[in-house]
C-alpha cells in the first residue's frame, strides 16, 4: 500500500470519526457542564425539597454517565474498525456489531438502576412492595417547588412590611434577597439607599432568592385605611400552614392565613404588571369609597426562583368568616356555559346542605341529614344555577346596587371585563311560631320592584288538624291532612364582593369572543368576553335584576310603555323576558 494510500485512509478515517462522534461530544460537555451547574444550585433552598430535587438530578446523572460510558466503549472499537478498512478481523468487526445492537441493552440497566428494581427483588415475590416502576416525579416536584414558593412568599413579605417605613417616599419597588431557612441571616436585604426606583440587576450584592415588593407606600395606605396594624398583618402570615395550599379554578395556587382573613394569590405578568399600573388609581377610588366592594389588594410581589419569576398578591378575604357558607354563586351577567360543573370523582368535598365531607361519586355515601336523598358538593355555582332573588330591604338594596355601580363604573374606565360578583349566603333554620297570624305574609307587589312577580299558593298549616281560617267565604277547607311545619330553613346573611378585576379587553378575549361566535356560533350577547363598557352594562342589568332594583334602563322603558298605553311596558308581562 502506497504512502499516499495510507494518508488518504487516514484523513478519511478522521473525518468520519468527527462526523460520527461531533454531536456525542457537544452532548457530553453540555450535559456535564449542566449536570455541575445543577449540583451547584443545590447548595441552596429548603431542606425539605432537597431530597426530591438531589433524586430527579441523580437520575438524569445516571443516564448520562451510562450514555457517555457506551459510545465511550463504542469509539475505542469504531477506531480500529476504521483503521484495519477491508483487512480488518473478524473479531473486530463481530464487537462492532455487538456494540450497535446491545444499546438497548444499556437502557435497559439504566431504567432498572433508575427505579430501584433490585429493591423489589429483595423483598420476594409475590410480596407487596411500595416500590413504584417509572414513578412520574412531576406532581412531587411540583409540590416540593410550591412549598418551597410558599416559604420564600411568607418570609418576603414579612421582611418587606417591617422595611417599608423605612423607604423614601418616591419609592415603588424593594428588593430584598432571601436566604434559605435554616440559616443564620435567612434574609438579605439592599440598604436604604439601594431601593429601587426602577428594576435593575443586583446579582453583584449577594447570593439568595430575589423577593420584590410592588409599589410598598401605595397597598400600605391601603392596609391603613381599613385598619390593619402592620404587627397584625405580620402575625396572620407569619403561621400559615402547608395546609391551605390549594388549587384555584383558574389555574393559580393560593393559601391563607392562619386565621382565614388573608388569602395570597399567584397571578400571571400581566395582571402583575397591570396591578401596579393602575395601583395609584385604586388606592385613591378605595380611600374615596370606603364602602367598595372591590377585592381589597394589601400587597403586590414577584419572586425570582431557580430562574423563574412567581407573581402574587396579597388580598383580603371575602368569607373570613366562622358561619357556614352554604351557597356560593360567581356572577358575571352572562349566560352561556354559565353553569356549575361537578366535582371529579373521588374527590373529597363537603356537602352544602349539612357541612359534612364525604367522596363525590362514591356509592357508599352516606344520605344527607339535612335534605331527602345524597349529598350535595358545595361547588361554586353560576349565573344560571341563581333562581332565587336577593331579599333585602328596599333601601338596603338600593344602597348596595349604588356602590355596585360606582364600582362597575369605574373597572370600566379603567377598561376591565369579566369581573364577577362573589356572593354567599349563610341559611339558617328559623321556628316557626304558633302564635303568629295564620294569613300568609305576602308582601306588596311593589316591596321589591316592579319586576317581582308573587302568587299566593301557600298558607301556614294549622296544627292538631285545626281547620284554617279563609279569607273568602265558602264551604270550609278539609283539614285532616294539615300540619304546621315547626321550622324553615333560609338565607340568613349574604356576603357580596367584586373578584377577578385584573382583566382587561385584550387580545386573547378578543381572539376567544372571535372563537366563540364565529367558530362555535356561540350567543355573542351572552358571552364573557364583552368589550369593558357593553360588559359593565350588562353587569349593572343583572344586579339590579337579582336585587329587584329598578335600573334606570326599566324605569325609561317601564314608563314609556305606560304612556302609550301598552301592557308591553309592564315588567310582569313576560316573565322570561331579559334585560341583557
Amino acid at each position: 500500500m502506497s504512502k499516499r494510500h495510507v494518508v488518504f485512509v487516514t484523513l478519511h478515517a478522521i473525518r468520519s470519526w468527527l462526523l460520527f462522534y461531533i454531536w456525542l461530544i457537544m452532548y457530553w460537555v453540555y450535559a456535564i457542564t449542566v449536570i455541575y451547574w445543577a449540583y451547584r444550585r443545590l447548595n441552596s433552598g429548603l431542606s425539605e425539597t432537597l431530597r426530591m430535587r438531589l433524586r430527579v438530578l441523580h437520575s438524569v446523572t445516571i443516564y448520562v454517565i451510562a450514555i457517555i460510558i457506551y459510545w465511550g466503549l463504542s469509539f475505542c472499537i469504531y477506531v480500529p474498525f476504521l483503521v484495519q478498512g477491508n483487512d480488518r478481523s473478524s473479531r473486530v468487526e463481530q464487537m462492532m456489531n455487538f456494540m450497535i445492537t446491545c444499546k438497548g441493552y444499556f437502557d435497559f440497566v439504566v431504567w432498572f438502576q433508575m427505579n430501584d428494581f433490585h429493591d423489589a427483588l429483595k423483598k420476594g415475590k409475590g410480596k407487596k412492595t411500595d416500590v413504584d416502576v417509572d414513578v412520574d416525579l412531576s406532581p412531587q416536584v411540583n409540590l416540593a417547588l410550591r412549598c418551597e414558593v410558599l416559604y420564600y412568599t411568607t418570609t418576603g413579605i414579612i421582611q418587606a412590611v417591617r422595611d417599608t417605613q423605612h423607604l423614601p417616599p418616591g419609592a415603588n419597588q424593594q428588593e430584598l434577597y432571601l436566604q434559605p431557612q435554616g440559616t443564620e441571616d435567612n434574609r438579605g436585604s439592599l440598604g436604604v439607599d439601594e431601593y429601587m426606583i426602577r428594576t435593575r440587576p443586583k446579582a453583584a450584592l449577594g447570593k439568595g432568592t430575589l423577593f420584590i415588593d410592588y409599589c410598598p407606600h401605595t397597598f400600605q395606605t391601603i392596609r391603613e385605611h381599613f385598619g390593619i396594624d402592620t404587627n397584625q398583618y405580620i402575625e396572620s402570615l407569619s403561621r400559615t400552614t402547608k395546609e391551605r395550599l390549594s388549587e384555584g379554578a383558574s389555574g393559580a395556587f393560593m393559601f391563607f392565613s392562619h386565621d382565614q382573613q388573608l388569602i395570597v394569590k399567584s397571578m400571571s405578568d400581566e395582571e402583575s404588571v397591570f396591578l401596579r399600573s393602575v395601583a395609584a388609581e385604586y388606592a385613591s377610588f378605595l380611600l374615596t369609597n370606603p364602602d367598595s366592594l372591590l377585592t381589597r389588594f394589601y400587597g403586590c410581589h414577584a419572586i425570582r426562583l431557580y430562574g423563574n419569576t412567581f407573581n402574587f398578591v396579597v388580598m383580603a378575604n371575602l368569607f373570613s368568616t366562622e358561619k357556614v357558607i352554604h351557597r356560593r354563586y360567581d356572577i358575571k351577567g352572562s349566560w352561556v356555559n354559565r353553569s356549575a360543573k361537578h366535582p371529579s370523582k373521588g374527590k373529597r368535598v363537603t356537602c352544602r346542605h349539612c357541612n359534612a365531607k364525604y367522596v363525590f361519586g362514591s356509592t357508599d355515601a352516606e344520605n344527607c341529614r339535612a335534605r331527602v336523598g345524597r349529598h350535595e358538593p358545595n361547588v361554586i355555582l353560576k349565573d344560571n344555577d341563581l333562581t332565587a332573588k336577593v331579599r333585602l330591604d328596599p333601601e338596603v338594596a338600593e344602597e348596595l346596587y349604588g356602590q355596585l355601580v360606582k364600582d362597575a363604573n369605574f373597572l370600566s374606565r379603567l377598561g376591565i371585563m369579566d369581573y364577577s360578583l362573589l356572593l354567599g349566603i349563610h341559611n339558617v333554620e328559623y321556628v316557626v311560631n304558633p302564635d303568629l297570624e295564620e294569613e300568609p305574609m305576602i308582601p306588596p307587589k311593589d316591596a321589591f320592584g316592579p319586576r317581582l312577580r308573587t302568587t299566593n299558593n301557600s298558607s301556614f298549616l294549622g296544627s292538631n288538624a285545626a281547620p284554617v281560617r279563609e279569607s273568602k267565604p265558602g264551604l270550609p277547607r278539609v283539614a285532616a291532612g294539615t300540619r304546621r311545619a315547626n321550622t324553615v330553613v333560609g338565607p340568613s346573611i349574604y356576603y357580596f364582593g367584586l373578584i377577578d378585576i385584573l382583566q382587561t379587553w385584550n387580545m386573547d378575549k378578543k381572539l376567544e369572543r372571535f372563537a366563540k361566535t364565529k367558530l362555535l356560533a356561540k350567543d355573542p350577547d351572552g358571552l364573557s368576553a364583552l368589550p369593558a363598557a357593553a360588559y359593565c352594562d350588562r353587569f349593572k342589568r343583572k344586579m339590579g335584576e337579582i336585587l329587584s332594583v329598578t335600573t334606570r334602563d326599566e324605569y325609561t322603558e317601564f314608563y314609556v310603555g305606560e304612556r302609550r298605553g301598552s301592557n308591553s311596558g309592564t315588567m310582569d308581562a313576560d316573565p322570561n323576558r331579559r334585560f341583557f
